[in-house]
Order: structure tokens, then C-alpha cells, then sequence
């Protein structure tokens, strides 16, 4: 079973920002990449297939914003962004090594998209509009419980489809629960909006344990607790 997003993106952040701290010295001019391609080669042979994976089955957008803190801090620190890594930085386009470090991570989801079989790149790339077309209405969730957030979710998803696929794209979209979650806990939805149901993904996720995976037709849910909220959060409910 595939780890959750937030415990994967955590151990890899933690484990590069530590790597990256270890010596009181900096690291060598030698033994830091000088080209956003060595840089993307290294840390991509360094990473677990998983979060390959993961890294494939993300738009660009979610990769840039998931990894930029933790995982980001560890590149800038580890290739000497803030300090002598001119011939990086130059490779980059930028002197910034917050932005350098930005055009390595697209770098690093390029490079994935561009080895992933060509059939799954087009369907992950209709999904990924399509998920963004669709509207997500979230009112009124905070007084769900888990399979009533699900199967309303999936309404909604049903209601707009075929309309809201992209062009010349499939007019299907599943979700597909995993890792046993219990229908009857609850939901932490303290945001009543409408908005698109990858921005909704985003927050959703983090809150409630569930990490989404695109797996064309499907919209797979990777539950890491079968019940994060045993009784309701009566204290993230919406202000009035």
C-alpha cells in the first residue's frame, strides 16, 4: 500500500534538510551539481520509486507547492543555493536560490513526465484538467460524516461530467476509496466554498488523512487512518 503524501513528503524533507546539516562545514564546490540536469539526476536517483510515483501522478502546480518548503529547503541548503553554487544558480536563470530551487523541482516533474509511458502521460494530463474543471461545493460538510462527504462529492463529480472534462478527454471520473476507511466518522471541512475540486483535494486531504492519486478513470483516496475523526470537530466548525 502506498504511503500517505503527508508522511512522504515529511520523511523526505526531513531526511534532506538533515543530510543536508550534518557538516558544521559547507559541502565542497566539487560535490555540488553545477547544472539544473545534475541536479535533477541526482536527486531523482536518490528518491524511493513511491515518490517517483507520486511526483508522476501530481500536476506540476501541487509537486512545486508540496515540496517547496521542506524538501526545498534541503536542495538549497545541500547544492549550496544560498551560498558559492554560482554555476547552479546560473543554470537555474536565476541568482534567487528560492527561485532556483522552484526550477529544479519542475526540472525533477519534467523529467518524470517525460518517462512515463505516453498513454498514461495524456490520460494523467486529461485528468489533471478535468479535476480542475470540476466545481466542488463544500457547504454544509463539517456535518458530514466521512461516506456522506464521499458519495456527495461523487454527485457533484457525476452531475457535471461530461461537461466539465477537457477537451477530447474521458467523460468519466471514480473516486475510489483505499485503505479501509470508516464511513462513519466525520469530516474536518471547516471551509464552506465552491471551488475546484483539486483546490478542495488540497486542504480536504491534509485535514482528513487521505492522500489523492490520479489512476485514469479513477481518482484513487489513499486513507493512512480508517477514522482521523472519531466524533465530530465541533471546534473547526465554520464561523457564523
Amino acid at each position: 500500500m502506498r504511503k500517505a503524501l503527508t508522511l512522504t513528503i515529511a520523511l523526505m524533507s526531513l531526511a534532506f534538510v538533515a543530510r543536508a546539516s550534518v557538516a558544521t562545514d559547507p559541502m565542497p564546490n566539487k560535490a555540488w551539481p553545477s547544472t539544473v540536469d545534475e541536479a535533477v539526476d541526482r536527486l531523482l536517483g536518490d528518491m524511493p520509486a513511491d515518490d517517483v510515483d507520486w511526483m508522476r501522478r501530481n500536476p506540476k502546480e501541487d509537486v512545486v507547492g508540496h515540496l517547496y518548503m521542506g524538501y526545498g529547503t534541503g536542495v538549497r541548503n545541500e547544492f549550496g543555493l544560498w551560498g558559492d553554487n554560482d554555476a547552479l544558480r546560473k543554470s537555474c536563470g536565476t541568482d534567487d536560490p528560492e527561485g532556483c530551487s522552484v526550477v529544479i523541482i519542475e526540472a525533477m516533474w519534467n523529467k518524470v513526465q517525460a518517462q512515463t509511458d505516453p498513454a498514461l502521460r495524456a490520460a494523467l494530463q486529461c485528468q489533471f484538467a478535468t479535476v480542475h474543471r470540476v466545481r466542488i461545493d463544500t457547504k454544509g460538510w463539517y456535518l458530514l460524516r466521512l461516506g456522506e462527504m464521499l458519495d456527495d462529492m461523487q454527485s457533484q463529480i457525476d452531475r457535471q461530467m461530461p461537461a466539465a472534462a477537457a477537451p477530447g478527454c474521458p467523460t468519466q471520473l471514480r473516486i475510489v476509496p483505499a485503505g479501509n476507511p470508516n464511513r462513519q466518522c466525520f469530516v474536518r471541512a471547516e471551509f464552506e466554498t465552491e471551488q475546484p475540486l483539486d483546490t478542495a483535494l488540497m486542504w480536504l486531504g491534509f485535514r482528513n488523512a487521505l492522500t489523492p492519486r490520479h489512476a485514469p478513470p479513477d481518482l484513487e483516496f489513499e486513507f493512512s487512518e480508517s477514522c482521523a475523526w472519531p466524533e465530530r470537530p465541533t471546534h473547526f466548525a465554520p464561523k457564523r
